[in-house]
């Protein structure tokens, strides 16, 4: 009896820690077939992982001819694990207006392939060193309408191939990187980025500073309004 119940107790831990995704599997051009996603919820880093693709293949087409992962308006706060099982030519992500709060290295891990990142309109907030290490061969990378207010120094070091990255839009740059160069643009994003104090965050000493700015304020009012009480009874004294 007791080996029944952990055996279901097994069943429902591992049924609430997997998840199965929906694809609408397209041909967008010659070249590239991709899975839409078509249903996806993804609210927890430990609930996160994709045990089953479901879709309607194009004819003569497999899991294996999928070089695409697009979203858009899903629900994708975690970036889902186990992609790569299903899908292991994937060559570009485009995850837009889904919710994504976070992105790390270890979620690229397993793309090696991987040429065109596309994040656009989340709202991911930081930005680690080690994010594109393991995905040496990106062309396109677009974090552009986040969030994000700090940015590790190095991030975009070692992307040989990258030809366009678009940044704009974020709590520590606004700019329009259209206009610069690539080398120039990197360079701004990291002075902007890597040393921006978040308001309202542990280092920002804004309201602190307001604080005293006020306080001594208040302190030199009642220092002159003291003398000028005292030398009005002073005047009253000595008329006396």
């Amino acid at each position: 009896m007791k080996l029944f119940v952990l055996l279901i107790f097994a069943l429902l831990t591992l049924q609430a820690h997997t998840i199965p995704l929906k694809c609408q599997f397209r041909i967008e051009s010659k070249t590239d077939y991709e899975c839409f996603i078509d249903s996806l919820e993804i609210h927890s880093k430990d609930n996160r992982n994709i045990t089953q693709v479901t879709g309607a293949h194009a004819s003569g087409k497999t899991n294996d001819n999928v070089n695409g992962i697009r979203a858009l308006h899903a629900n994708i706060e975690f970036f889902p694990r186990g992609l790569e099982k299903f899908f292991k030519n994937l060559e570009y992500i485009h995850i837009w207006q889904s919710n994504l709060s976070e992105i790390t290295g270890d979620d690229l891990r397993a793309f090696r392939r991987l040429k065109k990142f596309d994040v656009f309109d989340n709202d991911i907030e930081e930005i680690e060193d080690d994010l594109f290490d393991y995905t040496p061969n990106l062309e396109f990378i677009s974090l552009a309408s986040n969030e994000i207010w700090r940015v590790e120094n190095g991030t975009f070091d070692g992307l040989k191939s990258l030809k366009k990255l678009d940044f704009d839009k974020n709590v520590c740059y606004e700019g329009d990187d259209d206009e610069e160069k690539l080398e120039d643009l990197i360079d701004e994003i990291e002075e902007k980025c890597v040393n921006f104090v978040k308001k309202g965050s542990e280092d920002d000493d804004s309201d602190e500073d307001s604080k005293e700015n006020v306080d001594d304020e208040e302190n030199s009012s009642f220092r002159i309004g003291g003398s000028g009480i005292l030398i009005i009874f002073m005047g009253i004294f000595w008329g006396l």
